[in-house]
């Protein structure tokens, strides 16, 4: 990459991070900016009621006094209202407004207007209104017959209306108004949040370009750095296991990779082979037509043998692809591992009578396993052919379940052989891989049958191993239950 093309971009991945913290600064602010508003609105609202209650409240006891007061004096009846001036100028507020209204709306007193039986009609008045359908009714207007703006507060009692009011002066503006100092204190809250939201935003910002800059790399198959710095939050702690996930899928991939590769020239190696010898033999056949019978007949049997070796590679190979690739094409179910194996060992017989060899199985009654029987027979055929075929005539063989717990039965096979050079261990059940090449080929070996077993092994979410005895070998392996 040239400098000018890495210049532009280092400068656009840096516009994407700030165009993408931006856009998260602007949501976060406008939805705090919304839940703010609403907060100081609902807080406002609630204040400024809270206050109007308190000077309802206030009115409200000034007309229990009023008419109690009237009721007492027998004031309506007598038409003496100038007694409510006495009570007004000993008890109330100088600034207080006294009205009394009758049924039909007509003004009976007034302690503010000194005109006041040709004021209007009242009855339309709201708090006149509200009083009338609710008890008591409250109202905020300029007075047409003052000038003045009051709050108005009615309430009726029997057949008229005892109506207090207040001017909106300063003194009771101070009693209505917000507590303003709460809503300075919640912008400035606001404010704090925002740079605390611009860090945020920053921090988040980096944490997700930096997922970003990795997906794009996972997609593009560039190189991933393992020494990525993702931030010390929940975002960076998912960004560190995605990455620790890809890296192991990546290098098992690799891995993979090798082993297809490996195994890919392993069979084309090994069906060679036979198809060579095969091709070899019938060529020399029809080169050569004066040959006598005899010979012919062994180049055929010889052939036969080949195709016979071509077949059971074939298998194996079919088997391995199976357990590696479309391993839920086998099925499991309940298997009787002793009966399993007592039935390997019938079939087996006559080969076993040929090689003057035995097999001798212990504690396996009764031992069930959910499993694949094909795969669970795969296991100890395979072990039993490559001890008669490795191990030397007059072999003995054990299969003995030493050990079960709750979830696995713990299995013993051993033979009393040759046994295997301790170097070739850890290498034996690696696909085609042979101790002796010239001798297992002779042998009719495919060099794949400890790999199937330990394939049907893990299918069966076991494990194997096998350890050099004084006299043969010995392969120690677990079967989940």
């Amino acid at each position: 990459m040239t400098q000018a093309k890495l210049k532009n971009t280092m400068k656009d991945e840096y516009r994407k991070n700030t165009t993408y913290s931006k856009k998260l600064l602007k949501t976060f602010t406008f939805l705090f900016l919304i839940f703010s508003l609403l907060t100081i609105l609902i807080l406002f609202h609630r204040e400024k009621n809270k206050n109007i209650e308190i000077i309802e409240s206030k009115l409200s006891v000034y007309n229990e006094v009023i008419t109690n007061f009237m009721l007492l004096n027998n004031i309506i009846e007598s038409d003496q209202f100038d007694k409510i001036d006495s009570l007004s100028n000993t008890f109330f507020n100088s600034e207080l407004r006294i009205t009394i209204i009758n049924s039909t709306g007509k003004v009976l007193y007034d302690t503010s207007v000194e005109a006041f039986r040709k004021m209007n009609d009242h009855s339309n008045r709201n708090e006149i209104h509200d009083a009338n359908n609710n008890n008591f009714g409250t109202d905020i207007r300029v007075s047409e017959s003052t000038d003045i703006e009051y709050f108005y507060y009615a309430k009726k009692f029997n057949e008229y209306f005892v109506r207090t009011a207040l001017p909106i002066n300063a003194k009771l503006e101070d009693i209505m108004k917000v507590d303003y100092i709460f809503i300075i204190f919640l912008l400035m809250i606001f404010f704090i949040m925002s740079f605390l939201l611009l860090y945020i935003s920053d921090h988040f910002g980096k944490s997700i370009q930096l997922l970003r800059k990795f997906s794009v790399a996972m997609a593009t198959e560039d190189d991933i750095s393992e020494d990525i710095d993702f931030s010390n939050n929940e975002l960076g702690e998912i960004s560190r296991q995605i990455r620790n996930i890809y890296l192991e899928s990546r290098d098992t991939q690799k891995k993979l990779k090798t082993i297809k590769q490996q195994m890919s020239s392993n069979i084309s190696h090994e069906l060679k082979t036979p198809v060579s010898v095969i091709s070899g033999f019938m060529e020399t056949i029809m080169m050569n037509k004066d040959l006598d019978k005899e010979k012919i007949m062994e180049f055929v049997e010889r052939s036969f043998n080949q195709t016979k070796r071509l077949n059971s590679l074939i298998d194996d190979i079919s088997i391995l692809n199976k357990i590696d690739e479309t391993h839920q094409l086998y099925s499991k179910k309940e298997v009787n591992l002793g009966l399993l194996i007592v039935n390997v060992i019938s079939d087996m017989d006559m080969n076993l009578k040929n090689n003057e060899s035995s097999v001798e199985v212990s504690n396996l009654d009764n031992s069930i396993l959910n499993g694949n029987d094909q795969l669970l027979e795969g296991i100890f055929r395979n072990l039993i052919e490559n001890s008669m075929k490795y191990a030397g005539k007059g072999t003995e063989l054990k299969i003995e379940k030493y050990s079960e717990d709750e979830n696995y039965l713990h299995i013993k096979y051993s033979d009393n052989g040759i046994g295997i050079p301790a170097e070739h261990l850890p290498r034996i059940f690696e696909r085609f891989y042979r101790i002796d090449k010239g001798r297992s080929r002779a042998l009719g070996g495919t060099g794949l049958g400890l790999a199937i077993v330990k394939n049907a092994v893990n299918f069966h979410e076991g494990e194997i191993s096998v350890n050099s005895l004084e006299q043969g070998i010995e392969f120690t392996f677990s079967l989940k239950k």
